[in-house]
């Protein structure tokens, strides 16, 4: 699955509301000719518990999207939106997914 992002008057924007006085969340709008767009919050340190059921710290973004479904539909979103947090937990495997 591979989908190019464009500035200006492109495919995706991507909004970064946690460098706006530390937005957390948002309700992100699609505005033709884009087709999806991304609201990236204030990454934050909560308790999760991990696979033993213990509490730990761990780091977390909220991602919020929105597309237009007369062109993507939720199980595009998603595949997408998973590849988004793959390489951000992992840079290194965007480098070699290219």
């Amino acid at each position: 699955y591979h989908r190019r992002v464009h500035g200006g008057d492109g495919t995706i924007t991507l909004s970064n509301i946690g460098a706006a006085k530390g937005g957390t969340w948002a309700a992100p709008v699609v505005f033709p000719p884009e087709v999806a767009i991304g609201a990236l919050g204030k990454m934050q340190k909560l308790p999760r518990f991990d696979a033993e059921g213990n509490v730990v710290p761990t780091h977390v973004m909220p991602i919020m999207w929105s597309a237009d479904h007369r062109v993507l539909d939720g199980v595009t979103m998603v595949t997408f939106s998973n590849y988004v947090i793959k390489y951000l937990q992992d840079p290194v495997a965007m480098l070699l997914d290219m």
